[in-house]
């Protein structure tokens, strides 16, 4: 259901979709859609709904060896040594484990696998090889937004959200959302507006790419690790100085963004993007960091920072080896 393009079309499908149940009643039918456009009335009367689970360890091996098979149909040797590199390849760091047990990210997984023969060492590789394969997976549908600003857009949601000014938020209102993004929409020829056309991406969004997801009126990151990553992302593309004043400025609690805990994830992946982006961009994070010691750092402070920088040189060491 989640193919058709548009909310209309979903809607007319269901209804060709009863007609047909109703002509050949003994005629088993099957119909599966991402759990976003699956809703309202495009809803099928008289289906029995099921969901599926998260995938366990059997279930998990049972589709990367049925992946395997269909990669080398004519080669099983191939297919077994594939099968065996890709078990290897997700039991190798507990957060790839976690995001195999969903199919969506499973397949995405295999994908990344398949195209660069590996996956990630490094955490901001692994969920940029994601997020660029699940956002361009959907780009032909008529009228959705190129990727690149489909990207763009997100991570604008997912700096907001993470800089809110009640603190982090994790689960938005989707006109929340809108009204955060709006900017980036002008008022288009109808004089149609800019929150509206926010919140028509958003609803979109949910079915094209599954980066963003819908729990009952609340919008959120399909993962908190795609939104900590994207705010990572908008975080890299502001100016140096905006970039150390967002982070090491402290708070009305007086912790900065940089050692608050909520933060600490985005750092790390903050540090990956912007090594991607060149060594000397990762020096200016660091020096930031020991700029704002001061000429005389208490001995907390001093231990702090050093316990964030270490964190850093430990994660981005992965990067380097590869």
């Amino acid at each position: 259901m989640d193919e058709a393009p548009d909310r209309l079309q979903r809607e007319r499908a269901v209804r060709r979709i009863e007609r047909l149940a109703q002509a050949w009643p003994h005629c088993p039918l099957v119909v599966t859609s991402r759990p976003a456009a699956y809703q309202d009335k495009a809803v099928l009367a008289g289906f029995a709904h099921t969901t599926i689970e998260a995938l366990d360890g059997p279930a998990i091996d049972g589709f990367l060896a049925r992946w395997s098979r269909a990669l080398f149909p004519e080669r099983p040797d191939r297919a077994e040594s594939h099968h065996r590199e890709l078990v290897a390849a997700l039991a190798s760091r507990r957060e790839i484990r976690l995001l195999a047990c969903n199919t969506v990210m499973l397949t995405a997984l295999a994908v990344v696998h398949w195209n660069d023969k590996r996956l990630p060492e490094q955490r901001a590789e692994l969920y940029e090889s994601i997020i660029r394969w699940l956002i361009e997976g959907r780009e032909q549908r008529p009228g959705r937004e190129k990727s690149q600003r489909c990207r763009q857009l997100l991570a604008d949601l997912a700096l907001v959200m993470q800089t809110a000014p009640k603190g982090r938020q994790v689960q938005v209102t989707r006109r929340w959302a809108a009204e955060r993004i709006a900017h980036r929409f002008e008022r288009g020829l109808d004089s149609s507006d800019p929150i509206e056309r926010a919140e028509g991406f958003l609803a979109a969004e949910e079915i094209d790419s599954g980066v963003l997801v819908r729990r009952g009126h609340q919008l959120r990151f399909w993962h908190l690790t795609f939104q900590e990553y994207l705010a990572a992302q908008a975080l890299a593309g502001r100016p140096d100085a905006e970039r150390a004043e967002l982070l090491l400025t402290a708070a009305p609690a007086g912790t900065p963004a940089l050692y608050r805990p909520e933060w600490r994830e985005a750092v790390l992946l903050l540090a990956g993007v912007l090594y991607l982006q060149g060594e000397d961009k990762v020096e200016g994070l660091f020096a930031a960091v020991l700029d704002r010691l001061g000429p005389a750092p208490t001995l907390a402070d001093q231990a702090r920072a050093a316990g964030l920088l270490g964190a850093l040189v430990r994660d981005l060491a992965r990067m380097a080896l590869s």
